[in-house]
């Protein structure tokens, strides 16, 4: 009997583990995640697994490890023409989805990063506002060569 008390008694003892962003409510991934299942999901899949043929995975991939600009040209503008991803190659015309406002694509971006990616910071509102800014005349989707060479004379400017 005096071993099942304290069983008991440690039993509520023990913190409980830590959870992932959305298990702890955390708006900004919850509100991501209700855009991405309606928004990139068709493509992606729910899963982040990706459509053979038609979209790359997201999950298992360094896409959502890429950094915030990247994948701010990339939803805000799309993207068109091969692609290898995860060993396979893609051509594709991903969609622009400039038409969701800054909080959104941060939420959606936050989202698959901290569903797929390594854990980082949240995407922000204001990066994605200043990405749309420097990119405010472009009219086409992104090739990888541009996305490429744009991030990367982004990153010597800074």
């Amino acid at each position: 009997m005096f071993i099942s008390v304290a069983l008991f008694l440690l039993a509520g003892c023990t913190t409980p583990a830590a959870q992932p962003l959305e298990k702890a409510n955390n708006p900004q991934v919850t509100k991501g995640k209700a855009l991405y299942l309606v928004s990139c999901s068709a493509c992606h899949q729910p899963n982040g697994q990706g459509l053979e043929g038609i979209a790359p995975p997201l999950a298992g991939t360094q896409w959502p490890n890429e950094s915030e600009e990247r994948l701010a040209r990339i939803v805000l503008h799309g993207l068109r023409g091969p692609i290898t991803v995860a060993g396979k190659e893609y051509n594709l015309e991903m969609p622009a989805m400039g038409f969701f406002d800054d909080q959104d694509i941060a939420a959606i971006l936050t989202y698959i990063r901290d569903t797929w990616g390594k854990p980082s910071q949240p995407a922000t509102p204001k990066t994605i506002s200043l990405i749309r800014a420097q990119n405010q005349d472009r009219a086409d989707s992104w090739t990888i060569e541009e996305l490429l060479d744009a991030t990367r004379l982004n990153r010597k400017n800074e």
